[in-house]
């Protein structure tokens, strides 16, 4: 495949996600957008424009056709892969969110986010929309806290057992 350079955003890119089939791109842009690309060809399928502040990050659930987005806007925003139609808003961030993951069932997303001083993961029962029950787990903790800096990346284990983050403190927890 030849390398390709996808233009459109209006600021930095900020997070970008393939789709499972790996048939859609998405972007994430401090000019406030997620863009959809064609994964073969390139081209611009769709720009969602929803967010009121920088988006930070984007995620496909890996069963479902859906893509969550979230920012400086402390909302997250669950799209429909086709067609970019907005599907749900989610709230309960107190600061921009950095970073999101899905399991690798998709039953849960972890979010990050960063609040002047606070660094916190958040995990989501997905389905529900409603945040897992605090047990002392990774499946279950409500709120995962410990880095001195915000997370800029996170991934799931194969399994779905362990979540790793990577933090602007210099650590992976």
């Amino acid at each position: 495949m030849p390398m390709m350079q996808l233009k459109g955003h209006k600021g930095p890119v900020t997070g970008m996600a393939f789709n499972p089939d790996g048939s859609l791109l998405a972007t994430s842009s401090a000019d406030k957008t997620l863009r959809l690309w064609d994964g073969n060809s390139g081209a611009s399928v769709a720009v969602l424009k929803e967010h009121t502040a920088p988006v930070w990050c984007c995620a496909f659930h890996p069963e479902n056709e859906f893509l969550v987005s979230g920012g400086e806007d402390k909302i997250l925003r669950l799209w429909q892969e086709v067609g970019g139609e907005l599907a749900r808003e989610v709230r309960g961030h107190k600061g921009g969110v950095s970073a999101a993951a899905f399991s690798p069932n998709g039953r849960i997303l972890a979010t990050a986010e960063s609040k002047g001083r606070a660094h916190s993961i958040w995990l989501w029962d997905f389905v529900a929309g409603k945040r897992k029950a605090d047990v002392r787990s990774v499946q279950h903790a409500q709120v995962l806290s410990g880095h001195t800096g915000p997370v800029h990346g996170m991934v799931f284990g194969p399994a779905g057992r362990v979540l790793a983050s990577a933090s602007g403190d210099g650590t992976v927890r």
